[in-house]
């Protein structure tokens, strides 16, 4: 199926304000970097990779919250899938949206998933009336909220600043998002 000109991704308060601007420059230790690439094959758009770079807790122990229940929605972590970390060793938590890192004090942590469509996937969680807040991704769009695709590590403080990139869109597909602040050069706070 041929893939259409238009792809919307909205950010939204919370999670989605990781989601910052993209620039040439290397971001410092603190600043924690986010990633999104599409994963696209001869039938069009099959899910999202993550990436996420941040600084783990200096106690050698990070807590990764994954998405739980945000805008009526429940079980968000069920749509990511592939869970691994480089500079950390990855361990399941105390419950199903987390994951545990062990790790020297202060590591370089990077965390990859894969985000794929949510909507039918869950079919055991009730669905609501309203707008859907799941991950959308369909062969010729996606559609996703911060809120429901970003882990957050535990020792990362609501205000630090963060960066946003996103690679391998097709020549000439449409990128919509309240997250367009590439020419400030402005960082948003994560979380």
């Amino acid at each position: 199926m041929a893939l259409q000109n238009c792809i919307l991704v909205l950010g939204a308060a919370a999670s989605a304000a990781v989601l910052a601007a993209c620039t040439h420059l290397a971001p410092p230790e603190s600043v924690v970097q986010l990633t999104v690439q599409p994963v696209i094959d001869q039938d069009g758009y099959q899910a999202l990779d993550v990436e996420l770079a941040f600084r783990g807790c200096d106690a050698g122990s990070t807590k990764l919250l994954l998405p739980d229940a945000w805008g009526g929605e429940t079980q968000l972590y069920k749509a990511l899938r592939d869970v691994h970390a480089d500079g950390a060793t990855l361990h399941l938590g105390d419950t199903p949206a987390e994951r545990r890192l062990t790790h020297a004090p202060g590591q370089r942590i990077t965390v990859r998933y894969r985000v794929r469509d949510d909507v039918a996937s869950t079919p055991d969680v009730p669905k609501q009336d309203g707008n859907n807040y799941r991950p959308v991704i369909k062969p010729t769009h996606f559609h996703v909220l911060g809120n429901a695709i970003v882990a957050q590590p535990s020792c990362t403080a609501q205000q630090a600043k963060a960066r946003f990139a996103l690679k391998g869109l097709p020549a000439g597909h449409t990128f919509a998002s309240d997250l367009q602040h590439e020419d400030t050069g402005r960082l948003l706070s994560f979380g």
